[in-house]
């Protein structure tokens, strides 16, 4: 039985399993809150690349990749603190057709947000995943102009993090 909070994508791997048949999964899911970039980027077994960026200030992306989850594609970014904690996952999806996928599978799985408000228009919406240890928040309106770890427009963002985050955008 894993522990509640030491897998960020175990939540990511759930949602893979409700939305797709069981696919193989990568080793770069089984990361958990506070692991080090280094230690997160061995553990990807070549999924995750280093960014080369560190900002001055955190969270900063330490490590960027592909996750797949079923047939729906993301672009993963991995956010460290200060310390290189990893505090947080950020999935990013391109179209909007992508997001509306999406944004039902996590209804489906989670069920009616347990928070909710609207920002530019758009709902952002939380979840506790309280059996694996995470926060969920699916925004479908990020700021005007979001990228991707790549530089890429995003449509939609599905971000992780540890449970007593405080920094959820409710």
């Amino acid at each position: 039985m894993p522990c509640p909070a030491r897998l960020p994508f175990l939540a990511a791997s759930a949602f893979a399993a409700a939305i797709a048949a069981p696919s193989a999964s990568a080793d770069w899911q089984y990361t958990h809150w506070g692991m080090s970039k280094t230690q997160a980027l061995l553990a990807s077994n070549g999924a995750l690349m280093p960014t080369g960026t560190r900002r001055e200030r955190a969270p900063y992306i330490g490590l960027a990749g592909h996750y797949a989850a079923g047939e729906r594609n993301f672009d993963a970014a991995l956010l460290f603190d200060d310390g290189d904690d990893l505090v947080r996952v950020v999935l990013t999806q391109r179209t909007p057709r992508e997001c509306a996928g999406t944004l039902a599978a996590l209804q489906d799985k989670y069920g009616a947000a347990q928070d909710l408000a609207t920002l530019r228009g758009a709902s952002l919406l939380a979840w506790n995943d309280a059996a694996g240890g995470n926060r969920v928040r699916f925004d479908a309106a990020p700021r005007p102009n979001a990228r991707n770890a790549n530089g890429e427009s995003v449509a939609c963002t599905l971000t992780y993090s540890a449970p007593s985050s405080a920094d959820d955008g409710l």
